[in-house]
């Protein structure tokens, strides 16, 4: 029977440093990109919509589509953090790997597989190297990061077991 509780426990906390890690990708890609004010990279893809939205231009809708690209990262983080600690749960004994943080590391990069690339690919992405930074390789590094942290804090939260003296 999987052990539902610890997955939604490991989940969440996995989640929480998945969400800082993708907001710390957002603040540097940001920070890039305004230094590049003719790239299509994230912030200026959304950067129009916001303006004709808010009514704000430039340095403001730039900052205003990341504290929103913060605030999806955030709720992604918690809640699918949430899911995907309960899936880790349910797989969890037949997933590939003798470790926590192995089988953590293996089920990251199967949703990573499905939801950054695939997803991505098939979202139509316009412009390519945004499509590669975003969700392949900012995806990946996040998601090993999310399957470590998945696995170690599945052994942390396992069974106490008494000490045999």
């Amino acid at each position: 029977m999987p052990d539902l509780g610890r997955g939604i426990k490991a989940g969440l906390a996995a989640g929480i440093i998945y969400m800082l890690v993708l907001i710390m990708f957002a603040l540097i890609t940001t920070s890039i990109l305004l230094q590049c004010p003719y790239s299509l990279g994230s912030p200026n893809l959304l950067t129009p919509h916001i303006e004709r939205m808010f009514g704000v231009t430039g340095f403001p809708a730039v900052i205003l589509v990341t504290l929103l690209g913060t605030l999806t990262y955030a709720i992604i983080g918690v809640i699918g953090g949430i899911i995907f600690g309960l899936v880790y749960a349910t797989v969890h004994n037949i997933l590939p790997g003798s470790t926590s943080v192995f089988k953590g590391i293996a089920l990251s990069y199967i949703f990573w597989l499905i939801f950054s690339v695939a997803l991505g690919f098939i979202s139509g992405v316009i412009d390519m190297y945004y499509f590669f930074l975003n969700f392949v390789v900012i995806g990946f590094i996040s998601s090993i990061v999310y399957g470590f942290s998945l696995g170690k804090f599945w052994d942390k939260f396992g069974r106490k077991r008494p000490v045999i003296k």
